[in-house]
């Protein structure tokens, strides 16, 4: 196995590969940014994670586009050719995603365990506050992002209660215990 930088590096095995599936997650989402750049922490490992992400959206954008361009071409759906580049920006997958709402989460949850007590509010209102601040001043809503990063988690974690027998049950207890570990540190 190679060794790779930006894994999370707090707490017990168990929190840190919690906090990896959800940063992961997060990597579906973007975090919303000044028009300077990236400025914070960076993860390789989340890095290349993000591209694995936006090679996936990416082959599904060129999916998109073809099955578009074949129903137009086959007279399978009506041609107005005055609004084709509406048609093109209004197709799903156009932007690609950055993984630095990843980076923001892991970076939030790894710093929970700089306190004795990751769970309790007073530690999660002080690492939102000097994440803000110091690792992501650039983020235009850092504390908005992290909320949204929960969101996501939401609709994954219901996506893999609801799949029935598409996951084994040893696979779903592993979220299951993820979504207890995250709820009580957001």
């Amino acid at each position: 196995m190679f060794p790779y930088n930006g894994a999370p590096m707090r707490g017990e095995t168990r929190d840190r590969q919690f906090n990896l599936l959800v940063s992961r997650v997060a990597g579906l989402g973007n975090l919303q940014h000044k028009a300077i750049g990236f400025t914070g922490p960076l993860s390789q490992h989340l890095l290349a994670y993000g591209s694995i992400v936006n090679l996936v959206r990416q082959t599904l954008r060129d999916l998109v586009e073809v099955a578009a361009t074949h129903m137009l071409m086959g007279a399978f759906a009506k041609r107005d050719l005055t609004n084709l580049s509406e048609i093109a920006m209004n197709l799903p997958f156009l932007l690609s995603n950055n993984c630095a709402l990843s980076i923001a989460i892991k970076s939030y949850l790894d710093e929970l365990y700089t306190d004795k007590d990751p769970t309790a509010t007073e530690t999660k209102e002080r690492v939102r506050e000097t994440a803000a601040n110091r690792y992501f001043p650039q983020a235009t809503d850092l504390i908005g992002d992290l909320h949204t990063a929960g969101e996501l988690w939401d609709a994954v974690y219901d996506g893999v209660k609801s799949s029935g027998s598409a996951l084994k049950e040893s696979e779903k207890k592993q979220w299951v215990e993820a979504n207890e570990w995250f709820a009580a540190r957001r």
